[in-house]
């Protein structure tokens, strides 16, 4: 019980702030189903990447005997790519069509506990390994940044699924960076701290800190609905037909 609260302590204070953010709270019953989701996609992230390490050497490495370009290999390959395309299926799979999902702010509440039930399994992981100490440092590191790449996912995901009313290739644009950009974050936060460049890893980890902080406030503050219950205009009661309601004409999404 004690390494259950241990490992679940941030997970619960960052899982509090982004569900508070939220104007109109999603279900606990839903958000407790996508931390265990996200528990299971870092299960996935552990077959997957013991299967591939029968093929692909770099995956059984130590990284104090790799050189800088296996760290980047490594760092963005085999870490990143693979964590988060996990987690993205998982996200997606469990929410993009869920009847929960009403508005683009939704997706970034979901992404991120599915992300937090991620790091909450490799907590547990990492305690078994290096013991307690070991856990203070991700404590303050690599769940808040568990939790930046999964609202960046959700971000886009959310503004994905708005924009498939509209432009289906904006929609798929959305969908890539949903997954690119957690890549590409999560990519450079191993690889500075794996090659030793602890400056660049303390500016980059307060930046992208604070970016998501940004971003989450402003993305709240212009949450936009993508549904209506039964498709209703609000306004005025009529039938909402693609993206406009068919008696006052108001443009909803």
């Amino acid at each position: 019980m004690g390494i259950i609260i241990l490992c679940g302590l941030p997970v619960i204070v960052l899982g509090l702030y982004i569900y508070l953010k939220d104007r109109e709270r999603e279900p606990f019953s839903l958000l407790m189903q996508l931390l265990w989701k996200g528990m299971l996609s870092c299960l996935l992230v552990l077959v997957i990447s013991g299967i591939l390490s029968l093929f692909f050497p770099i995956f059984g490495m130590e990284t104090a005997e790799m050189t800088n370009k296996q760290l980047l290999i490594y760092a963005f390959l085999c870490v990143a790519l693979i964590e988060e395309s996990c987690k993205y299926f998982f996200v997606y799979k469990n929410t993009f069509d869920h009847k929960e999902f009403d508005s683009t702010f939704d997706m970034a509440v979901y992404a991120a506990f599915v992300s937090l039930g991620f790091a909450f399994f490799e907590n547990i992981e990492y305690l078994i390994q290096y013991g307690v100490a070991g856990q203070f440092v991700r404590y303050f590191t690599a769940v808040p940044m568990h939790l930046c790449t999964g609202i960046f996912m959700g971000i886009y995901l959310g503004d994905a699924a708005l924009a498939q009313r509209k432009n289906i290739r904006e929609a798929r644009w959305d969908k890539f960076f949903a997954l690119v950009i957690p890549i590409l974050l999560h990519g450079f936060y191993d690889y500075t701290i794996m090659a030793g460049f602890n400056a660049a890893w303390i500016i980059s980890f307060i930046c992208i800190i604070a970016l998501s902080i940004i971003v989450v406030n402003y993305k709240r503050n212009h949450d936009v609905k993508i549904k209506y219950p039964n498709n209703v205009c609000p306004k005025c009661g009529e039938r909402i037909v693609g993206v406009y309601c068919i008696k006052c004409g108001k443009k909803l999404f």
